[in-house]
């Protein structure tokens, strides 16, 4: 496959260059990757940045985690370690008791001059140590392709970076997966048409209890419209932000005493600092905002 731009800019991260090899690097965007690779193309990382490689590696062992207990499709290729080579030209002095080495068969003798004296030793070659069955030195390799690794994104509620994702579309592999939350032969619920509709889908696709639990991802249809649309029509009835927040978590199966967090934080992520949205009021003379009410 041809190296892009998209490629080489890819493998210009300090994280991606350290964990790709020069044949890798070579070959371009790859059928399925390893979790090493996929940690840092997600969470890229700079020389120095502790913190970012931290990131990485606690990225690459859940990935690893994932498919080791099925949780991520992926092909697993047991790989036997490469032999190391021993060096054949080791030249040591004939020790006084045994030890590890061994006398070469053949011996070559050679002289040199040493302190006035000459010096003889004898070609000695390390013992062979007797290599392990391989289903005892051989190690598991994960190999996880584009499509699988989306879904596990959509499962852990991530986006992907902008390396994975330019990785996805050479992939042929579209980003929300159209079929992550909805059964084979079943219709798409998508678009959702109001705010009980909503509540109905998240609860239907919400696994685990307690403090386990987990949706789908807000990444997938009209969810986020649908939540903002049913947000603004509580505030414009005069319902503070949070209070309506909060009443919004509480059907939807959010837990906890403040469902007003993880809700907004789901809704207005894309957004890093908004201005407040001014809503119509049916006080005259007050103008609402969503932390509360301020006078026109």
């Amino acid at each position: 496959m041809a190296v892009d731009l998209r490629w080489r800019d890819a493998m210009a991260i300090w994280g991606a260059r350290r964990v790709f090899t020069p044949v890798q690097k070579q070959a371009g965007w790859p059928e399925a990757m390893e979790p090493q690779h996929l940690a840092a193309l997600q969470r890229p990382w700079d020389q120095g940045d502790n913190k970012g490689r931290s990131g990485c590696l606690a990225l690459r062992d859940a990935i690893t985690e994932a498919c080791t207990t099925g949780q991520l499709e992926c092909v697993a290729l047991s790989v036997e370690p490469p032999e190391r080579q021993q060096d054949d030209d080791v030249f040591r002095p004939i020790p006084m008791v045994a030890d590890r080495w061994a006398i070469d068969a053949k011996p070559e003798w050679t002289e040199r001059e040493f302190l006035g004296g000459t010096l003889r030793t004898q070609r000695r070659v390390p013992q062979q140590p007797q290599r392990s069955p391989s289903a005892q030195t051989a190690r598991l390799e994960y190999r996880i392709g584009a499509q699988a690794f989306a879904a596990w994104l959509t499962a852990q509620q991530l986006e992907p970076s902008p390396h994975v994702f330019a990785w996805f579309a050479v992939r042929g592999v579209a980003w929300p997966p159209a079929s992550a939350d909805t059964k084979a032969g079943e219709d798409s619920p998508f678009p959702l048409s109001d705010f009980p509709a909503l509540v109905a889908y998240r609860k239907a696709n919400t696994k685990g209890e307690g403090g386990s639990k987990k949706g789908p991802s807000w990444a997938i249809g009209n969810q986020i419209d649908v939540g903002k649309a049913e947000l603004a029509r509580r505030m414009a009835a005069g319902v503070m932000e949070s209070e309506a927040l909060n009443a919004m978590g509480r059907e939807l199966g959010i837990g906890g005493a403040a469902p007003r967090t993880p809700l907004k934080k789901a809704l207005f992520s894309d957004r890093k600092r908004s201005p407040p949205v001014k809503v119509a009021s049916p006080l005259p003379g007050v103008v609402q905002v969503r932390s509360g009410r301020k006078t026109a």
